[in-house]
C-alpha cells in the first residue's frame, strides 16, 4: 500500500478512535477541561482576559487556567460564541470527594452530573471545542509522520511513528478533550517538522520564514512549555549557517521570521504579563496560586515522580486515576526503549548526523523544561511530554524498524488492542445509573426510606469474598434530595462492627437532586477490604446518606431514615479466607446432624470442676455439609441428673448464620457458660443440638438415636 494512503488510513482511524473516547467521557471529566472551558466561555461573556487575583478566588471560580497563553481560547470563542451557553452552571456541579492524581475505585469523576441531559447549549458548545482539539492532535499525526519519513528516508517509518502515537491510550485520551497541550504540540510538532524539511531542502524563503514566525509566534502564545523551541529554531538556523547547510543570508531571513513572529503574534501577551504581575510570564503569581511549596532535591524521589510521569505519557486517564493493565508499562518501556538506542546507532551509523542529533535534542530540551517547571508548579504529567513525540517516535520507529523490517508494525499490536479497549475501561470508570424496571431476581429487598430518598433493594455481586479482596453490590433505589448527599457502603465485621472496607460516593456520578423521583434507578458501589486473617463470617453492610460539608468533606449531616436512625444494617457477603487455618481440636469428634452440620471436634479446659460464678469455655468445631437456606440454631448448655437445664447458651455461631453457609466450611464456634450462683454441686451433662428457628424442629443426629447428643464430658460443680 502507498505510504500516504496508509498514512490517512491511521489519521481516519485516530479520528474515528478520538470520537469514541470522547463520546465514552463525560464532560468536564477530562484533566482541567471544565477550566479551559471556561476561560473561553470567559472570554466571550465578558469581553476580556481573565485576570490572576488570589489563590481562593482563583479556585473557587472552577476557571483556573487563566494564568495560561490565550490562542486556545481565543481560537475557540470564535466557533462557539454563537452557541447558547446559559446553562453551563448545570454542568458545574464539583465532587467534593473526587480522587485527582491517585488511582480509586471510586469518586474518579470530579463533577456531579445530571442524570437527564440538560437541553441548553454548553454540552454542544463543549463537542465542537473537543472536535477543534481532535482536529488539532490528527494534524500533529500527520508532521510526526511526515518528518519520520524525512528523516529516515523509510516511508513505512513515518506511517511506524505514527501509529505508534496514534494508539497511545493518553495521547487519544487528551486529543479528544479540551486541553491547550493539542495546540502547543501541533505547533511544536509542526515547526520540528519545519527545520528537518528546511534542512533537507538547503534554503529558507521569505514566505517560509513567515510559516516559521507563524509558529513560533503562536507557540508563545499557546504554552510555556513550549517556548524552548524559539531557542532550538534559532540554534538550527545558525548552525545551518556555520556548516553551510544555507547561507548566512537565509538564516538571517529565518531568524528575523521567527523574532518577528514572536514579537508581533505573543509580544503583547508578555508585555501585559509584566504590567499586571511584575514579569514577563506571571510566574510569582502563578506561584502564588499553583505553586507546589518545597520541591525535594532528593534524586530517587525525583525519579520516582518522573517514572510516574512516563506512564502518564502512555496511559493514565481522567484527573490521572484511571491507570491502564500493569503489564503494559513495562511492556512499552521496553520496546520503545530498544527502539529509541536502535533508532540513535542508525543515524550514528549512517552518520545522518542532524537527526541523530536535533531528535534526542527535543525530547531532552522537554524533559529539561518539564524538570525545572515541575520545581515550580505541579507539572509532573505526561501530556506535558507531548511535543516531543514528533522526535520521540520517528526515533523509535527507525529503531524498530532497522531490527523488524516489516514485522516492525506488528510489536505495536498488544498497544494497538490495548487502546481499542479503553473505552470500555472509561465507561466502568465513570459508572452512570441506569434505570430498571423492577428488582432482579437474586436481589434482596430492603424498603428503607431517608428524608426522601428509598433504598428498595440491593443484590451482591460477590456472595463471597476474601479479607483483601472487592465488595461489589448493587444498589436499588428511587428518590431525589435538594442537597445532593452522597452514599456510604461500608462492610462491618458482625463480632466487633469494626469497618473492613468502605465507599462514598454519588451514585452513578449523578448529582441526586436531579434525579426523577419516579425512577428505580441501579448504580454498582465497590469496595476494596482491608482485613487481617479471618475465620469465616457473615459481613454486615451499613448504609448511610450524608450531605457533605463542602468546606471540609469530613463533616456533614447524615439524613434519618425511617426508623429514627442513621443507617441501615443490612446482610452482606460471607468473608471467607482461603489461606486461614483452623487451630487443631484437643479432642477430635465426627457427629453429624442431618445433612447440614458436622462437629469435628471440641477443645475444653483441661480442669472440669468449676465453683458457682465460675465460666465454663469451649470450642466447637464445625464443617457445614450442605448449603442451608433455613435458620439453624444451636442448642447448647448444661443438664442435671433429672435433665433439667442448668445454664443454656443457644443461636447460631458468632457472625455465621446458616443462610451463609457453603458445603465444606470448616469454622469454629467459641461459647461460654456461666455456672450460677445457686448451682447445687454435682454432676452435669453438656448436650448440643441443632433446630429450625422456624418450627424448633430439631436436626437428627445420623447414625445415632434422638436428635441431642451428650456424648461430651461431664463437668462436676464443686462448693
Amino acid at each position: 500500500m502507498n505510504a500516504d494512503r496508509l498514512a490517512l488510513l491511521i489519521l481516519v482511524g485516530f479520528i474515528f478512535l478520538g470520537l469514541t473516547y470522547s463520546a465514552s467521557t463525560p464532560i468536564f471529566e477530562a484533566p482541567d477541561e471544565a477550566a479551559h472551558f471556561l476561560y473561553a466561555h470567559n472570554i466571550i461573556e465578558e469581553n476580556a482576559l481573565p485576570l490572576m487575583t488570589n489563590r481562593a478566588e482563583v479556585l473557587a471560580s472552577l476557571s483556573w487556567q487563566r494564568h495560561q497563553p490565550p490562542l486556545l481560547y481565543m481560537t475557540s470563542a470564535l466557533f462557539i460564541r454563537w452557541i447558547d451557553r446559559s446553562d453551563v452552571q448545570e454542568y458545574l456541579r464539583v465532587n467534593p470527594l473526587a480522587v485527582q492524581g491517585d488511582v480509586s475505585l471510586n469518586n474518579l469523576n470530579t463533577q456531579l452530573h445530571t442524570y437527564a441531559v440538560p437541553t441548553g447549549g454548553t454540552l454542544t458548545a463543549v463537542r465542537v471545542m473537543r472536535l477543534l482539539c481532535l482536529m488539532l492532535a490528527a494534524s500533529t499525526l500527520w508532521f510526526i509522520y511526515r518528518t519520520g519519513r524525512l528523516v529516515s528516508g523509510q516511508p513505512l517509518v513515518g506511517c511506524l511513528a505514527m501509529l505508534l502515537v496514534a494508539v497511545m491510550p493518553t495521547f487519544v485520551f487528551i486529543g479528544a478533550s479540551i486541553n491547550n497541550d493539542n495546540l502547543v504540540t501541533f505547533l511544536y510538532s509542526a515547526g520540528v517538522y519545519w527545520l528537518v524539511e528546511r534542512w533537507y531542502m538547503r534554503r529558507i524563503s521569505i514566505r517560509q520564514a513567515v510559516v516559521l514566525g507563524l509558529i513560533a509566534g503562536g507557540v508563545a502564545l499557546s504554552k510555556y512549555q513550549g517556548l524552548p523551541f524559539i531557542g532550538l529554531a534559532g540554534g538550527v538556523l545558525l548552525i545551518g549557517a556555520l556548516v553551510g547547510r544555507w547561507t548566512w543570508r537565509d538564516a538571517g531571513v529565518g531568524l528575523s521570521g521567527l523574532a518577528l513572529g514572536v514579537l508581533l503574534l505573543a509580544g503583547w501577551w508578555y508585555v501585559r504579563n509584566l504590567q499586571l504581575y511584575g514579569d514577563l510570564m506571571a510566574i510569582q503569581t502563578t506561584r502564588s496560586i499553583w505553586g507546589r511549596g518545597p520541591v525535594t532535591t532528593d534524586l530517587g524521589a525525583r525519579l520516582i515522580e518522573f517514572a510516574g510521569v512516563w506512564r502518564s505519557m502512555w496511559y493514565m486517564l481522567g484527573y490521572l486515576n484511571i491507570p491502564g493493565p500493569a503489564w503494559l508499562y513495562p511492556w512499552v518501556t521496553l520496546v520503545s526503549g530498544a527502539g529509541l538506542i536502535a533508532g540513535i546507532m542508525v543515524y550514528v551509523r549512517r552518520r545522518r548526523w542532524f537527526a541523530a542529533l536535533l531528535l534526542p535534542t527535543v525530547i531532552v530540551l522537554l524533559w529539561v523544561t518539564l524538570y525545572f517547571s515541575t520545581g515550580q508548579i505541579n507539572t509532573s504529567q505526561g501530556r506535558f511530554l507531548f511535543p516531543s513525540l514528533v522526535a520521540f517516535a520517528p526515533l523509535v520507529a527507525t529503531g524498530l524498524y532497522s531490527l523488524l523490517r516489516q514485522r516492525s508494525m506488528l510489536i505495536l499490536l498488544p498497544l494497538v488492542l490495548v487502546t481499542l479497549l479503553t473505552p470500555a475501561d472509561l465507561l466502568r470508570a465513570y459508572r452512570p445509573l441506569e434505570v430498571v424496571a423492577s428488582l432482579p431476581d437474586g436481589a434482596i429487598s430492603v424498603d428503607r426510606e431517608a428524608e426522601g430518598l428509598r433504598l428498595v433493594g440491593y443484590r451482591l455481586q460477590t456472595p463471597v469474598v476474601s479479607p483483601d479482596g472487592l465488595v461489589e453490590v448493587d444498589v436499588y433505589f428511587q428518590g431525589q434530595h435538594p442537597d445532593d448527599p452522597s452514599l456510604t457502603i461500608a462492610a462491618l465485621d458482625p463480632i466487633s462492627f469494626a469497618p473492613l472496607g468502605q465507599a462514598e460516593f454519588y451514585p452513578g456520578i449523578a448529582a441526586v437532586s436531579t434525579l426523577d423521583p419516579a425512577q428505580l434507578y441501579r448504580v454498582r458501589a465497590v469496595l476494596q477490604l482491608n482485613a487481617t486473617p479471618y475465620s469465616p463470617r457473615k459481613l454486615e453492610l451499613l448504609f448511610q446518606w450524608r450531605v457533605i460539608d463542602p468546606t471540609d468533606t469530613r463533616q456533614g449531616r447524615l439524613l434519618t431514615w425511617n426508623d429514627g436512625g442513621y443507617s441501615a444494617l443490612l446482610p452482606g457477603p460471607l468473608l471467607q479466607d482461603t489461606a486461614y487455618v483452623l487451630p487443631d481440636a484437643a479432642a477430635p469428634a465426627d457427629i453429624r446432624f442431618g445433612d447440614a452440620i458436622q462437629l469435628t471436634g471440641y477443645t475444653l479446659p483441661d480442669s472440669l470442676m468449676l465453683k458457682p460464678g465460675e465460666t465454663l469455655p469451649i470450642t466447637l468445631f464445625w464443617q457445614s455439609l450442605s448449603t442451608q437456606p433455613d435458620d439453624l440454631r444451636l442448642a447448647f448448655g448444661l443438664l442435671n441428673a433429672a435433665d433439667q437445664i442448668l445454664i443454656q447458651s443457644d443461636g447460631y455461631p458468632a457472625g455465621l448464620p446458616s443462610p451463609a453457609w457453603l458445603p465444606g466450611l470448616r469454622f469454629t464456634d467459641s461459647r461460654e457458660l456461666l455456672i450460677p450462683e445457686d448451682a447445687t454441686p454435682g454432676s452435669y451433662r453438656l448436650y448440643l443440638a441443632w433446630y429450625r428457628s422456624r418450627d424448633n424442629e430439631r436436626l437428627p443426629l445420623v447414625g445415632m438415636e434422638g436428635n441431642l447428643y451428650m456424648g461430651l464430658p461431664a463437668v462436676e460443680v464443686i462448693p
